[in-house]
């Protein structure tokens, strides 16, 4: 993953994150836990290239280190992938708990942080020098030193690294150091992914990109088999995994001439509707932006979010990965927010 004899991955508009997942440490840089003087002095010089929106020095941006944070050695691409997955399952966690105290607070001025402030940008190096080389895509423009390159975090990161829920970090922890239920991980990992892009902001992203982003999270996680009726297939398992919350009934016609009827949960029948949205999106039809808002300031992209987030700790719960059953989130004010629950 290198052309240096080094390599850090750091995240430089993410602050004040000391965690573990897998493998994977983030941690507030502090160049007193580095131990080679050579390697410290040129990563002392690196992170001040990073600046935030004033052009001021960062004070606590993160680097994500693989298995122990004096390891600046080049990584295996399977060992950097796995910096990546950790990465994107940070990001879900903060996003999801962000968006679902949001919801259960009825304030829409406490949604997440962007996925831009995730972003992460891997760094070959030699020490000894002051080298840099900078990727943008696929260029690569080198012959720079470190006192001459900055890098202005972009408006678009949104609100701060707020909180999430270290239990649900215990139990996708407790998933990835154990050699069982590998199907479920690698979804997981996989979907991830998908989530983070449905979150980025810079560049503008439009709301159609992120429905048809989260969809494709959404048939990952949901594990959605290649057939006709995806729809039907998103709805069905969101009716199965949450059987058993008293969530409200609806009958729906469907189909040629309305001959099909079929009763699901309300919150199937948003699963149904939201897939449509998706294929409508892919197919090229003319989209009113209105018709992405579910309910008041409420869009289908938040309700996304919080179903993929419920799915995941539902499936982490079957696999017996909370400490505790009193660990598990729990969802019920949202869902009567949304209208599937009776208050």
């Amino acid at each position: 993953m290198s052309n240096g004899a080094n390599l850090v991955s750091i995240l430089p508009w993410l602050t004040k994150a000391n965690l573990q997942i897998g493998n994977v440490s983030f941690w507030s840089y502090n160049s007193s836990i580095i131990k080679d003087e050579e390697i410290r002095e040129y990563l002392d010089k690196y992170v001040k290239c990073y600046v935030n929106k004033h052009q001021e020095s960062i004070e606590s941006l993160t680097i994500a280190s693989y298995r122990d944070k004096n390891n600046f050695e080049a990584v295996t691409e399977e060992q950097y992938q796995e910096i990546n997955f950790a990465r994107n399952i940070l990001c879900l966690l903060c996003i999801s708990e962000q968006s679902k105290l949001a919801l259960e607070r009825k304030n829409p001025t406490m949604g997440p942080p962007s996925a831009d402030i995730f972003d992460m940008f891997s760094q070959g190096f030699i020490p000894g020098t002051d080298e840099i080389h900078v990727r943008a895509g696929s260029k690569i423009d080198a012959g720079w030193r470190l006192n001459e390159v900055h890098f202005q975090e972009p408006w678009s990161t949104g609100g701060h690294f707020r909180t999430m829920d270290n239990h649900v970090l215990a139990a996708i922890n407790n998933l990835l150091n154990k050699h069982i239920h590998e199907d479920f991980k690698n979804r997981l990992l996989r979907s991830s992914e998908w989530f983070r892009l449905a979150h980025v902001e810079n560049g503008a992203i439009s709301p159609f990109f992120r429905i048809v982003m989260m969809a494709t999270a959404f048939e990952i996680i949901f594990d959605v088999p290649n057939v006709k009726d995806k729809s039907g297939d998103v709805a069905d398992k969101i009716d199965r995994f949450l059987a058993g919350n008293g969530l409200k009934e609806e009958t729906r016609k469907y189909g040629k001439n309305q001959a099909k009827s079929k009763t699901r949960t309300i919150a199937g029948w948003w699963g149904w509707d939201f897939y449509k949205i998706r294929n409508s999106v892919v197919h090229g039809d003319s989209i009113l932006l209105e018709s992405l808002i579910y309910s008041d300031w409420i869009t289908y992209s938040i309700v996304a979010d919080i179903i993929y987030y419920a799915y995941i700790c539902y499936l982490l719960q079957e696999g017996g990965y909370f400490e505790s059953e009193y660990r598990i989130p729990q969802f019920d004010t949202i869902y009567k927010q949304f209208g599937w629950k009776d208050e």
